[in-house]
């Protein structure tokens, strides 16, 4: 059993939490911190058997938290996994790894100096349908790939106050960028190989905050294959993910991912109903257990160190492109 803490307990640090704790017999949170230590704050903490922690650096300095989560706004991100690596724990971190290459660079010397595991919560590779498809990917089923199309959206920006740290465009660039659009981006890397250059336009049309709410961005790929992808935060929420290859092509759809059909070139449409697979509690359970479980000698976790700092190359290069109005090379 790996003892876990975790900085951020807010929407998001719970949901990772309640996805394991007293579920899991692989990890489990024992302490945890979060920026505003309300009293509801610690009730749920009390309420899960977590021990409250003034801060992430007592986290770090308790030698029974073996592993740190960081469900932390992501411009900390690299800082607080150097002083994670530096303290001997183990490093999941939510997406996105950082915002620029340099910091990712940064953060991922320190952990190989200090020998520690790190995993990325990238929880919609854990999904059936995202499984399967990259199956079929890998067995060629599709031929040779030639583009993906896939769009992340939901209504968030009008809910969120102007006291939230996601109303920070600093925090928050690009709009869904960052809380959708890098899943989007990871699963591209992972299915198409690294990006050569992007071109992305970014743009408010209907948030209350001051941040950008519609985004897109096409991708030209080192392979020679092309992608888009789109993503806004003020809209009905949806989930497209399509890739088109030389056999056929493939497609994800609905938000929870329920339902993936292959078309061929020739003979009839191939379709998988995955309606009735648990989303969000199944694969943050899964990333989790995958990171206790690599922990542990097991399976090494499957997005590698290498796509974690490649992806926030793209993450810097689209910010740039969108600010520039112009193509951005990936660093």
């Amino acid at each position: 059993m790996l003892n876990a803490g975790i900085a951020g307990m807010g929407w998001w640090g719970r949901t990772l939490v309640d996805s394991v704790q007293g579920r899991s017999s692989a990890i489990r949170f024992v302490a945890g911190t979060t920026r505003t230590l309300s009293d509801d704050a610690r009730k749920y903490a009390e309420a899960k058997g977590i021990a409250v922690k003034p801060s992430l650096d007592e986290i770090l300095a308790d030698a029974s938290v073996q592993a740190v989560v960081l469900a932390t706004p992501h411009g900390r991100h690299a800082d607080q996994m150097v002083a994670a690596a530096t303290a001997g724990k183990h490093i999941f971190v939510e997406k996105p790894f950082t915002l620029d290459k340099a910091s990712a660079e940064r953060a991922m010397a320190a952990i190989r100096k200090a020998g520690v595991k790190v995993a990325i919560g990238h929880n919609r590779r854990f999904h059936p349908a995202m499984e399967l498809l990259s199956q079929w990917i890998r067995d060629g089923r599709l031929g040779t790939l030639e583009h993906i199309e896939t769009n992340l959206s939901l209504n968030a920006a009008p809910v969120i106050a102007a006291s939230a740290w996601r109303a920070d465009r600093r925090e928050w660039p690009c709009g869904g960028l960052t809380p959708m659009g890098i899943h989007a981006i990871d699963m591209i890397v992972e299915l198409f190989g690294p990006a050569d250059r992007v071109f992305a336009q970014a743009v408010h049309r209907a948030a209350s905050a001051d941040i950008d709410d519609t985004t897109s961005v096409l991708f030209a790929m080192k392979s020679g294959a092309t992608g888009y992808l789109g993503t806004m935060v003020a809209t009905a929420p949806n989930f497209r993910f399509q890739v088109y290859g030389s056999a056929g092509h493939a497609t994800i759809s609905t938000p929870n991912f329920a339902r993936l059909d292959f078309v061929p070139l020739s003979g009839p449409m191939e379709t998988h109903d995955f309606s009735n697979a648990e989303f969000t509690a199944t694969t943050c359970r899964a990333e989790l257990e995958a990171f206790a479980g690599m922990i542990a000698g097991g399976p090494a976790y499957p997005v590698t160190p290498e796509q974690m700092v490649h992806c926030s190359a793209i993450v810097e290069a689209v910010i740039a492109s969108a600010a520039s109005g112009k193509p951005v090379q990936v660093p």
